[in-house]
């Protein structure tokens, strides 16, 4: 595997066609507006059109043809302002800002519509939850969260949307509370269980079937604890620890990946010992 040269924290990452797009971030010093994809069969990055403006703290998701980048912190300011990204000719465009200032949100699609929910607006933590329509192409303001969070994560299961972990201002959060997008004058249900570990500024996806959280800060440290959540069971299981402490990190689910195996900690562990023998054999990082 080729490792990107630009470190990231902060960013946000999306899958399209088994391409990894990964999109602003931080490193330190730099709040990027610079986008990167990685191939991961050909195992080669290359750089894509730079977004209009550095947006670290920043959700992104897809939805026909267009990658959406959200809200975030620009090294100065949290913004409301969103652009969109055309895959088949490397281009972005700016649409309709939100409402609200918000970075540190989480969003995700249901039904060719972003929700977008939290974060932070530069002095408080948020409850607030919008909602883009392709239709309209603007942002409406719909129920908001039983709970302030930022650093939180959304994501659409079973036909809901999940909003998970999170920093309500105080602590750091197990709970998780969803919607039923069908019925949105409801609100927010709280019968989510809570998860074993607090954390914010986390990763979450949907993977056979399960809800899995990555990662994130506790309010003590950054932790390697992975977690799923499977809607039968109605509770949280944990699963195998990450080998590295993370927080501000992003996943993707990857579908039929022809080389899945060279990306595992036994092919690395493998290919290592394969060189060290004498034996050919590529090596991961």
């Amino acid at each position: 595997m080729q490792t990107d040269t630009i470190a990231r924290a902060y960013h946000s990452t999306v899958c399209v066609n088994n391409l990894i797009y990964v999109i602003g971030g931080f490193d330190g010093s730099t709040h990027f507006n610079t986008v990167r994809c990685y191939d991961p069969v050909a195992k080669v990055w290359t750089e894509k059109a730079c977004m209009y403006q550095s947006r670290c703290y920043v959700c992104a998701v897809y939805l026909e043809g267009y990658i959406y980048a959200i809200g975030g912190f620009n090294g100065r300011a949290r913004m409301s302002s969103v652009e969109r990204y055309n895959i088949s000719c490397n281009q972005w465009e700016m649409i309709s800002p939100m409402n609200m200032l918000r970075s540190d949100a989480g969003a995700t699609v249901h039904n060719r519509t972003i929700f977008v929910a939290g974060g932070f607006n530069g002095e408080d933590v948020l409850q607030s939850v919008e909602m883009y329509s392709l239709e309209t192409e603007q942002w409406t303001v719909i129920q908001s969260l039983f709970e302030p969070r930022s650093g939180v994560s959304l994501v659409t299961y079973c036909g809901e949307i999940y909003a998970l972990g999170g920093f309500n201002g105080m602590t750091r959060l197990r709970s998780g509370e969803k919607l039923d997008p069908e019925r949105k004058e409801m609100g927010w249900s709280g019968r989510v269980p809570d998860m074993f570990t607090p954390r914010s500024n986390f990763s979450c996806v949907v993977f056979n079937d399960r809800i899995y959280v990555i990662g994130g800060y506790n309010g003590t440290s950054t932790v390697p604890f992975v977690e799923c959540y499977h809607r039968d069971n109605e509770d949280w299981e944990p699963v195998a620890s990450m080998r590295l402490n993370r927080s501000a990190l992003s996943t993707v689910v990857l579908s039929g990946l022809p080389n899945a195996v060279d990306y595992t900690y036994n092919a690395s562990f493998h290919a290592r010992t394969d060189k060290n023998s004498g034996a050919t054999g590529d090596s991961v990082h």
